[in-house]
């Protein structure tokens, strides 16, 4: 009976202990130094959702002219 509980509370701190060493995200905000109202770079807007990611965006040419997309199937 001992050897159980042993068992037992050995197998609930290894799954305790596991549920706890998660790696925290790393996501960056873009930091905004735009306001409402502002024009922004052309580069940095997303032409599918039309918004502004703060990065520079992909780059897509069609009939000469130059399109800005924030991922492969833009």
């Amino acid at each position: 009976m001992k050897n159980i509980l042993l068992g037992i509370l050995a197998f609930a701190s290894v799954f305790l202990v596991s549920c706890n060493n998660s790696k925290a995200e790393n996501t960056q905000i873009a930091v905004a130094k735009f306001t409402t109202g502002d024009i922004v770079p052309h580069d940095q807007v997303c032409m599918v959702n039309n918004a502004y990611m703060g990065k520079k965006q992909l780059e897509v040419q069609h009939d000469g002219k130059t399109y800005y997309g924030c991922c492969e199937n833009c």
